[in-house]
This record gives structure tokens, sequence and C-alpha cells, in this order.
């Protein structure tokens, strides 16, 4: 069993965390430099006391706070922590609202969609029946050019109630949120990229700077403008065009596949201010049925997607792109699925967002009528 090692968070909390500084502490303390990199990667299986002390004592002189070592040191930086602090959890679905001759027709939310919030919300009554729990819907209605297109009243309402989730954050951490769904549904996803990356909401972005993943759609996709998502391939990638989650790397853009009942792929963000301790946590898949086996492994595997570390616009941003693999050939239930993990490196999240300011500088909206 691995040690839950906080050594890379102390280390960027205070500063510390820069080009050699395995090295260094390996110096220091005349340890091995795989032991200090286990450690620092959240690898290492056993750590003998006398090192642990040592290290404690590096990072005192350091200018670390001797009350939060050696226990803050190690032991699991686990996110269900982080959300128990919160008074109140917030669950964001997007729910289409038909136009036009169907405007008298009941609102639809993905099945699946729903899905993951129910177990969402039953893993947070089972582990704190005293949370309160609230769920709100996200309205997406046709607008004059159809699905393909986000009307003004839709823009302005997510754009409203985003504020509204950062404001609830601002007080002392008061509001933890799950956003549920992809852009194609849930416009607060939108927001939350466009917001945490610099750049324009519903917009698709210049080829010399980009959100470092990208949902390349089905030909039978509606094509949903979006700053992370369209029917043409991600900037600057000159491959055959194939739908599915793209995603960058040192080397360029990687790709995870649309194959249906056979493969499909959906991403996790996570971000915190450690100011309040807001947590903020976005699930969607590629396709709905790949957002409830986000939400599944998600549930069972939460601490795999946290801390998150790079800093993006005042804040820790951890991305991660989930691979699923399909063994039925069956992607409409909660059948069995192989799943890898990437996490984007931290240095592209940060390049990415670095025009983000910090907070939310847009000026305060009234509720749109």
């Amino acid at each position: 069993m691995k040690i839950k090692s906080r050594l890379r968070r102390i280390l960027i909390e205070h500063g510390f965390d820069h080009h050699g500084i395995i090295g260094e502490i390996s110096d220091a303390l005349k340890v091995h430099r795989h032991t200090i990199a286990k450690l620092y990667n959240g690898d290492a299986v056993s750590l003998r006391l006398d090192v642990l002390g040592e290290l404690a004592e590096w990072l005192m002189r350091k200018g670390v706070p001797g009350t939060k070592l050696p226990h803050e040191l190690i032991g699991p930086d686990a996110l269900w922590d982080h959300i128990r602090r919160s008074k109140k959890v917030m669950i964001y679905l997007g729910e289409y609202e038909p136009g036009g001759p169907q405007r008298l027709a009941r609102s639809m939310i993905s099945r699946h969609d729903a899905g993951v919030a129910t177990d969402l919300v039953q893993h947070l009554v089972r582990h704190d029946s005293q949370r309160e729990v609230d769920i709100s819907y996200v309205a997406m209605r046709d607008a004059a050019g159809g699905a393909s297109s986000v009307s003004v009243r839709d823009r302005e309402e997510a754009k409203y109630r985003f504020e509204e989730m950062r404001s609830r954050e601002s007080d002392a951490g008061s509001t933890s949120a799950f956003l549920i769904g992809s852009q194609k549904i849930n416009f607060m996803v939108e927001e939350l990229v466009a917001t945490t990356f610099g750049f324009r909401p519903f917009e698709s972005t210049a080829s010399d700077r980009f959100v470092p993943f990208y949902l390349l759609y089905r030909e039978r996709d509606p094509l949903m403008p979006s700053c992370f998502g369209g029917g043409a391939p991600p900037p600057k990638f000159k491959g055959r065009r194939e739908p599915g989650i793209y995603y960058m790397t040192a080397e360029g853009w990687n790709s995870c596949l649309y194959r249906e009942g056979h493969q499909d792929a959906g991403i996790v963000i996570t971000t915190h201010q450690r100011a309040n301790n807001a947590v903020e946590v976005a699930l969607f898949g590629f396709s709905s049925a790949s957002t409830a086996s986000v939400g599944t492994y998600f549930l069972e595997n939460a601490d795999q997607f946290w801390p998150p570390t790079a800093d993006v616009g005042g804040r820790e941003v951890g991305v991660y792109v989930c691979r699923f693999s399909y063994t039925d050939g069956n992607m409409w239930g909660k059948q069995k699925f192989q799943c890898k993990v990437d996490r984007i490196d931290d240095k592209i999240l940060a390049a990415a967002g670095a025009h983000t300011q910090s907070g939310l500088r847009r000026k305060k909206r009234s509720p749109p009528k």
C-alpha cells in the first residue's frame, strides 16, 4: 500500500516547488533521490521514521510552521475531507427546455446525468447525513439558430448562475459545487472552463492560444459553440478528423477517440481555492453514457483526482482525462469497464491559463428575466 504523502503540496504552498528540489532535499538529508522522488510523487510504500523526522526538520528550517509537521506531511489529503468542511453542496445539472411548437413539452434531463447526481447525493448523505445538498437546473433552450446556437437569455443566465456559485463559495468555503454533464447540455461547465482559462464562453478559441482539452463532436451532434469543443479539429491539430476527446501533452495533441459500444472518454476537473477552501468538481463525458462512467469511477476513486496542484488564475486546478474501454459492447447502462486516467501536466494548464485574472472580475449581473 502506498504512503499518502503531502510533500509536493507543502512545497507548492510555501513556494519551494522548483526544478531540482528533489535533488536538493536528497543532498540535504543524505538520502537517495529515488526515496524523495517517490515521496514527492506519492509512490512511496515505506518510510523510515528517521527520514520522516529529518525531512520535517528541513521543512521547518525553510519556514514551514512546526505546528504542521510532521502530521501534515504524511496522511491522506482527501477530497471528501474538504467537501465535509462545506456547509452546503450544490449540484448543477443541464436541463433542456424545448422551444417553438414544443414549448409546452416537459423539460428534459439526461438520464445518465441524473443518475450521476443521484449516486452523488446518496454518497454525500451516506457519509454525512447533516450536510445540506441542493440540485440546481441550468436551462438550455432552442435559440433562433436551433440546437447549434445559444440564446442570449441562456448565456446571461449561465453567467449569472456561475457568478452566484462563486459568490457562495467566497463565504468561508460555505459551499462546494459539482457540475455534471458536458458543455453540450450544462452551460455551467462552459462557464467554468472559460473562466478558469481566461476565454470567452461559447466562442471558439484562436489558433495561438487555446484550452488544453477539446471535444471534437460527432457528425450527429449539434454544433454547440464552445471554447473547448466543436465540429472542427482542435487548434493546430493536423491529423484526421475523428470524434472524441483531445488533450495537450508536451508532444502535442493526444486523442481518446470515440468508438460506439467499445471505447469512450470523459473528463474530471477539480478546482480548489485555498483561501476559503472552496471546492469545485466537473464531471462529464464525451457522450452521455461516458458521463455515467465518469461518475461511477469518480465516486469509487475520488482521491485519484485530488489534490489539484496547477496554479491557474489564483486557484489550484487539476484536469484528468479518463479513457474507458467497454468489454461487452453495450454502453447503455452501468456495465463493467476499464479506465485509464491521464492527468494533464500542471505546466500545460498554467500556461493555458496564464491570462486568467485572479477571482471573478466581471460585473455583477442581476438575475435574468
